[in-house]
């Protein structure tokens, strides 16, 4: 009996491991399935390229930081269609890129900034309260934001709101005089 205690805290703690550990699931967004369509023309595909392009993009830097590519965080927060999205990129020596990425073929108000030691130990501390869990917004309110904090690459699924504290962080010490 004790063993099978044992084994079902064993295995519930790996569940709760993986889960921690699982990418987000777009699946059921309806820009995903109309992006997915097989019956979509080309520029039915064009149309809903951004939003998919987007999950795609964090999904492959999700898959080249588990093999130790060089990103602390990536976010990106997406407008009401899903066609554009302000991302920030920063690397753990604490060089820090923003940039609107539209349809994801072309990247406007490219922003970068070296962060000082400081700055970069603030943005840290601000890793560790990030999302938890993945949580599944309206694409107005959604954020995708990928980050490392001292173990695997974790992509998480979130509101923007969420993301407030350190994106106004970020966005301090890109000079921004207002949140973007």
């Amino acid at each position: 009996m004790k063993l099978l205690s044992f084994l079902h805290i064993l295995t519930t703690s790996w569940a709760c491991a993986a889960e921690a550990l699982a990418e987000p699931d777009f699946s059921e967004y309806p820009e995903m399935k109309r992006a997915n369509d097989p019956n979509n023309t080309l520029a039915d595909s064009l149309n809903y390229g951004g939003f998919p392009s987007f999950v795609d993009q964090h999904h492959a830097l999700h898959l080249a930081n588990r093999r130790g590519a060089p990103l602390l965080l990536f976010m990106s927060f997406l407008d009401e269609g899903g066609g554009s999205a302000r991302q920030y990129l920063l690397t753990p020596s604490g060089q820090i890129t923003w940039h609107v990425n539209v349809y994801f073929h072309a990247i406007q108000a490219d922003r970068r900034q070296q962060l000082s030691d400081k700055q970069l130990a603030a943005v840290k501390d601000k890793i560790a309260g990030l999302p938890k869990v993945n949580t599944y917004p309206k694409l107005p309110q959604l954020a995708i934001v990928s980050f490392r904090e001292g173990g695997p690459w974790i992509t998480r699924s979130c509101r923007a709101e969420d993301l407030q504290g350190i994106q106004e962080l970020l966005d301090g010490c890109l000079g921004f005089s207002r949140r973007r």
